[in-house]
Order: C-alpha cells, then structure tokens, then sequence
C-alpha cells in the first residue's frame, strides 16, 4: 500500500498529471465518491511550492486505483494548492538543498489574510489561487494540509484545535501547540470554514522517510473518519512542543550566531541573533522548532524559527 521507492521524476509526473485534472472548474483538483453518504476529506499537497511529500499521498491513493477500491463512503478532494508555486519548482529547481525561494510565487500560501464577508483581498497569484479553491474548501468536513522543513527534522502534527483528538501516524511522535498564535497572516486550513483541520509536516522536503509518513498520513485520516477499513494500530504518546515565541528579525542586518538544529534546546541566556539594533536573547530554556539550514532568512519578515517549551502527553 505504501511505497517507497518514488523518485523526484515520478512525483513531477504526478503532479503534471493533477494539474490536468479539474472539478466544477477549478485545475488541480479530483474529487473521488464512495459508494455511500460520508464525510468529505481534503487531502491538500504542495501549499508551498518546494513541499512535494503531498504528492507521494496521492500517487499510493490513486495507483491503481486503490483508493477508489477501499472507499466504503463520502468523498475524496485530493487539492493541489499552488499550482504556479509548484510548477515552478519542479521546472526551475535544481539544487534541491536550497529550494526556499520556489516557496511560493508572490506571498506566502499558508500565510493568508482574513477573508472579509467570505472574500480574501489582494491580487497576488495566492490569492487568487485561493479564492479559486474557497467553494471546494467550503464543502469539507476534514482537511490534511501535508507540508514538509528545509532542514532535517523529525515528522510534527501541528495542533489546529486543542479540543480534537489527535491525528494518530505511525512514526509521528511530536506534536506542536500554539503555533497558529505565532504566524504572520491565517494558516490556510483556516479557510475551510468548520472542517477539522489536520497539519502534518512530514519531514524534510523530499526525503524518502517523509514521502513515507505523507502517505500512511492520508490512509490513517481515512481510517480515522471511517471512511476505509482501519487496520490495527496502537497509539503511542506525543512529546508536546507548546510554541511561544517566533523568531522574527527586525531588518535585514540580522543573523543567528550559528545554524541550530531541529529540537536543539537552548539555555536562558543564549544569544541567538545579532544585528544593528538590540541582540536577540532567549529568557528561558528552549527548544528550536523548525529552524532553517541557513544564518539569515531567504524571505525578509517572515517567521524564521520558534522556540518552545516542551512537555510529554
């Protein structure tokens, strides 16, 4: 059912493939029925650009046609995001250790403004992409937004609702609280009106492990709604990393002291930025969240790391 061996070629045909794909208008979107009445998922793929583990979920859903197989009810949107932002990386990209600046084409997809009277305002290609995609959204019941990190890390379910159980994946034993508190703009799955939201950043961009955990993601969510026969599986206890700083340099002067790793724990005291105005000084022991592999931001102003305090479910 899962697989593992899907190179960069095979993941780019699969999403030339969506791309050709359309429902009730919109590119890059295919929605699958069951055979009786059931919730309606979104499985989301490539919200950034340089993300593609979303794309190995749907080629082991739709490889012969195993999800259209197993489907006992509801539907299926398996939803390309950033189509322009995608298109881009897999044309352009060659140096597959720094894709940051394939990200997204003129602003940040998981950084959305708030929609006014269900409207989003702004022209930018996200934007549009996203007003594109507002009627599909808004027929979920679910939705699993797949992302991945620029530096190595281990697989991160991100909290979207404090009173929702858990998204259970085998491999995944961090959970990150508080971070929606911490973005500059509204995290997409926002925008899927009363859907339950599941974020999953699956490892790093392209690594055979997090094409893995993308994969058996999507098939645990079924499992998880009923949607297909769930097979055994026993939960195990999440680490909790609860967010409550993100790093954000005042200008451009700015740069760490050194790279940090991911869930490197800092002691007070730690200065970990300097630039022309005042240093950046942690106050408390902290963990470094999703830290890129570089000393200065590719995208001014935007979150460059968080730190956090950590606890055990």
């Amino acid at each position: 059912m899962l697989h593992t061996d899907l190179s960069r070629n095979t993941l780019r045909q699969v999403f030339e493939d969506h791309c050709l794909q359309a429902h009730a208008g919109v590119p890059g979107v295919l929605r699958i029925d069951g055979p009786a009445p059931g919730p309606s998922l979104g499985i989301l793929a490539m919200t950034h650009g340089n993300e593609p583990a979303g794309l190995a979920a749907f080629y082991t859903l739709l490889q012969a046609q195993t999800l259209q197989q197993q489907l006992r009810c509801g539907r299926v949107y398996l939803i390309l995001n950033n189509l322009a932002a995608g298109r881009r990386y897999f044309e352009e990209a060659q140096d597959l250790s720094f894709t940051a600046h394939y990200r997204f084409v003129d602003q940040d997809m998981n950084r959305m403004p708030e929609p006014v009277q269900g409207e989003l305002a702004g022209d930018s290609s996200e934007i549009r992409r996203a007003r594109e995609l507002l009627p599909i959204y808004a027929e979920l019941d679910a939705v699993l937004d797949l992302h991945s990190t620029s530096a190595p890390s281990a697989p991160m379910l991100i909290e979207i609702d404090p009173e929702q159980s858990p998204l259970q994946v085998p491999g995944v034993n961090v959970m990150l609280r508080g971070i929606l508190d911490h973005l500059i703009g509204k995290a997409l799955v926002s925008l899927c009106g009363q859907a339950k939201g599941y974020v999953l950043e699956c490892g790093s961009h392209e690594e055979p492990a997090s094409l893995l955990i993308a994969q058996e993601a999507a098939w645990r969510l079924l499992e998880q709604l009923d949607m297909v026969m769930p097979r055994p599986h026993a939960p195990s206890p999440l680490t909790i990393y609860q967010i409550y700083r993100a790093i954000i340099f005042p200008d451009e002067s700015y740069q760490l002291q050194r790279i940090l790793h991911s869930f490197e724990c800092l002691p007070a005291g730690t200065l970990l930025a300097e630039g022309e105005g005042q240093p950046i000084v942690i106050d408390r022991e902290s963990w470094v969240i999703m830290p890129p592999p570089r000393l200065k931001p590719v995208h001014p102003g935007s979150e460059f790391l968080y730190l956090a305090s950590r606890e055990t479910s």
